[in-house]
């Protein structure tokens, strides 16, 4: 990513250099450097997304792990007082 954008960067620069680079052209590089910033952007928030949704379904079966303890805890203390 970082090659492909050094060498736009460097034919910018000898365009510019020798006068050959017109106004479309400009243009075009611009709009497709805004294009890809916005895919970035994108590819962040949908990976943000993602790991918050990772995290919230670790949050749930951490909770109805800890009920699933906490009922069989009192099922058993239960069972002791109905044995004695």
């Amino acid at each position: 990513m970082w090659t492909n954008l050094n060498c736009l960067i460097d034919y910018i620069v000898y365009c510019l250099h020798h006068h050959h680079l017109t106004i479309i052209t400009i243009i075009v590089v611009v709009v497709v450097l805004l294009l890809l910033l916005l895919l970035l952007l994108l590819l962040i928030i949908i990976i943000i997304i993602i790991i918050i949704i990772i995290i919230i379904i670790i949050i749930i079966i951490i909770i109805i792990i800890i009920i699933i303890i906490i009922i069989i805890i009192i099922n058993n203390i239960i069972n002791n007082n109905n044995n004695k």
